[in-house]
């Protein structure tokens, strides 16, 4: 099993949270089970992918849930996704050095649906660096 730590649901609240609060939005969470499901689908890549799976994997896989098949948020669901993703990464020893704009059109085509799971894979891949 590969050694990957994932942000436990209080923090992806607590990131929600506070990106609404310094971003704007709309407060609220529609359904608590969809971002439990976006953090078990993470979990069972780490229990059962073996030593292959890789953090930038288990990342975007958390990311890709939360932007496009579960919109778990009243507001603010792609950029729980970015937080979600970047604070997943730098648990475990990597920093996402992507330009903003880069991140933002990212995310926009992944909610869209021009962009697949595997091309976030691919973009995490091209912008993690070591912490």
């Amino acid at each position: 099993m590969a050694d990957i730590v994932l942000p436990p649901l209080q923090a992806v609240l607590d990131l929600h949270r506070q990106s609404i609060e310094r971003f704007g939005g709309s407060h609220g969470v529609r359904d608590t089970g969809g971002v439990e499901a976006a953090l078990a689908r993470a979990e069972q890549m780490v229990a059962y992918g073996g030593d292959a799976i890789t953090i930038i994997e288990v990342a975007a896989a958390v990311g890709f849930s939360l932007c496009k098949t579960r919109d778990p948020f009243v507001d603010g669901n792609k950029r729980a996704a970015w937080f979600t993703m970047f604070i997943t990464l730098r648990l475990n020893g990597l920093y996402l050095d992507a330009r903003e704009s880069e991140a933002t059109a990212t995310v926009l085509a992944i909610a869209e649906g021009s962009q697949t799971e595997a091309d976030l894979v691919a973009f995490l891949g091209a912008n993690a660096r070591a912490a």
